[in-house]
């Protein structure tokens, strides 16, 4: 049984680890690379004024300069982030609930396609998801039996937390949730109070330049990336999100119910784990619930709930392990392993995709059309949305706008078009679009389906017909020449 499992998570880890980081950079993590693009200096203005990571853009500047600036390289530093959140919550509960159950909670980890994704994001999300996991591991810990080492650990991850993702930092109030909730608290003497005040007012100081950079940010320009949008409630669902896939929430659910009425012969770990794991999922997903409605926006992500499914990650093991002994754990890893991978390929193939726009063929069928003389392109650019004239017309921002061009760059200018025009954005086309007149130019446009952007109909309309020159995913590449 060990070997079938342990066959089936290197099939998941070549299938959803590394094939899909042969894709090109998807826009996002375009945005990244705007970020560190020219150096130290650079990356400090930038994220002064883009609430991108500073701490996440540091260490992928450091890492680049040494590994170079391939995809690859780009997201290795993710793939150990998450590689290093499996280890730790593999030994974790490897030490807690012992037989061998390391392996199936590494294999249950490996098979869920939201941490692939993560894994292989140049985006800080995979490390926010082993700063979480470390900062939870060190929190039971700590109110367990007060040590320096679990101390300073919880102190540096949450403070760090802030750095990398400060949405899914908030899902840190858990831990006090679940400390009212589970530990016997009233029995702590002053100098475990006061040890324990001083973690989080370290943690608090490590944060500090975190939250006056955002605040600066937030004051200086009263823009989001995402515009806002009023809360649908279909979003909902993502509070249980399918990262330990659809299949482990509901054995969860199942075990729950069948085994509930073992609660008062569960062990004491199985109880913390299940508790801390519900804390997380419930106070993030309150959280995200209030952001929604108090002021509404598009929170409710996967990379803004990843800490509802670390939560899941805790919960989810301890119930099995509750339930099951050695080689029931190995046959439920097996068995679930399977069914994910099953699912996936029948739902999306062989080859998993990891960009819905291939930006580097879409480039380089560019590069073949300008043939050596430089000539613009209009691109559509996924980075500046309805709400965004601010960017449009601020020349600072014209380096993110368009950042696929500037990892795969291409001989001519690049002009950025608005995602959509609307009555506020629709000078800022017109202004595009006249940029070109008379000149061979290409345009990069998004299409859902093949040959339905409204774009390029209205571009011809002023410059004559459009050439396809080829489709790219979403992304549909056309040429337009002087008559």
């Amino acid at each position: 049984m060990r070997w079938l499992l342990l066959t089936l998570t290197a099939i998941h880890v070549v299938r959803y680890w590394l094939l899909p980081g042969l894709d090109s950079l998807w826009m996002d993590e375009t945005g990244t690379w705007w970020t560190i693009a020219d150096g130290w200096r650079e990356l400090w203005v930038r994220t002064g004024m883009h609430p991108n990571s500073r701490f996440y853009g540091a260490l992928l500047l450091g890492w680049t300069q040494v590994a170079g600036h391939s995809e690859w390289a780009l997201r290795l530093p993710s793939l150990a982030a998450m590689a290093g959140a499996v280890a730790v919550l593999g030994v974790w509960m490897e030490r807690r609930f012992g037989g061998g159950f390391g392996w199936a909670v590494a294999a249950m980890c490996v098979a869920s396609p939201d941490l692939s994704f993560f894994a292989l994001d140049a985006r800080p999300y995979a490390l926010a998801v082993l700063l979480l996991v470390v900062a939870t591991a060190a929190w039971m810990s700590l109110c367990r039996q007060w040590s320096v080492r679990a101390g300073v650990a919880w102190m540096v991850s949450a403070g760090l937390l802030v750095h990398a993702q400060p949405l899914v930092a908030t899902s840190l109030l858990a831990h006090g949730v679940w400390l009212i909730w589970m530990v016997p608290w009233r029995d702590w003497d002053r100098r475990r109070w006061w040890a324990m005040a001083a973690i989080v007012a370290g943690a608090g100081l490590v944060a500090l330049p975190e939250a006056l950079r955002l605040r600066e940010i937030a004051g200086g320009t009263r823009t989001m990336l995402i515009p806002p949008r009023p809360l649908n409630w279909g979003d909902l669902r993502l509070l249980m999100p399918p990262a330990i896939a659809g299949p482990a929430v509901v054995a969860l659910a199942v075990l729950v119910a069948v085994g509930g009425w073992r609660w008062g012969g569960w062990g004491a770990e199985t109880k913390r784990h299940l508790t801390m794991g519900v804390s997380l999922a419930l106070v993030m997903g309150a959280l995200l619930l209030g952001y929604g409605l108090s002021a509404p926006a598009n929170v409710f992500l996967h990379r803004y709930t990843l800490a509802i499914l670390v939560g899941w990650l805790f919960a989810v093991p301890a119930v099995i392990a509750a339930l099951t002994d050695a080689r029931g754990r190995m046959r439920f890893a097996t068995v679930f392993s399977a069914a994910v991978l099953a699912a996936s390929v029948a739902m999306q193939g062989a080859w998993p995709a990891h960009a819905d726009a291939d930006w580097r063929a879409a480039m380089a069928a560019v590069r073949q059309w300008e043939g050596g003389r430089a000539a613009p392109v209009l691109m559509q650019s996924g980075l500046v949305e309805a709400a965004h004239p601010v960017r449009l017309r601020d020349a600072r921002w014209h380096g993110f706008l368009v950042a696929p061009s500037l990892f795969y760059e291409h001989a001519g200018p690049t002009i950025a078009l608005p995602y959509y025009v609307h009555s506020r954005q629709e000078p800022f086309f017109d202004a595009a679009v006249s940029r070109v007149a008379g000149q061979r130019f290409a345009a990069m446009v998004y299409a859902d389906v093949p040959g339905t952007s409204t774009y390029i109909p209205r571009i011809a309309a002023r410059h004559g017909p459009a050439r396809f020159l080829g489709r790219f995913r979403r992304l549909e590449v056309y040429a337009f020449d002087p008559p």
